[in-house]
């Protein structure tokens, strides 16, 4: 988790467009494999950020899209 974290900062910083989904998956990835992790248990974990980051922002543009039509519905 704290690869993760320290993933999608940099990934701001450094790569502002892509890094913010690149940055998360860089990071789980490193992080599990400083943990100790073998390589494939590292990818899975990693591939498993990028999954719940993936769904959340859906989710976020959902949820946004069901108050937007309210919001011109209700005008």
């Amino acid at each position: 988790m704290l690869g993760c974290i320290t993933g999608v900062i940099i990934g701001i910083i450094f790569f502002p467009p892509v890094g913010v989904i690149i940055g998360p998956i860089a990071g789980a990835f490193t992080g599990e494999l400083i943990a100790g992790k073998k390589s494939g248990k590292a990818f899975r974990a990693a591939f498993g950020a990028f999954a719940g980051y993936l769904f959340s922002t859906l989710l976020k543009i959902a949820i946004c899209a069901i108050l937007a039509y309210h919001f011109v519905v209700n005008l």
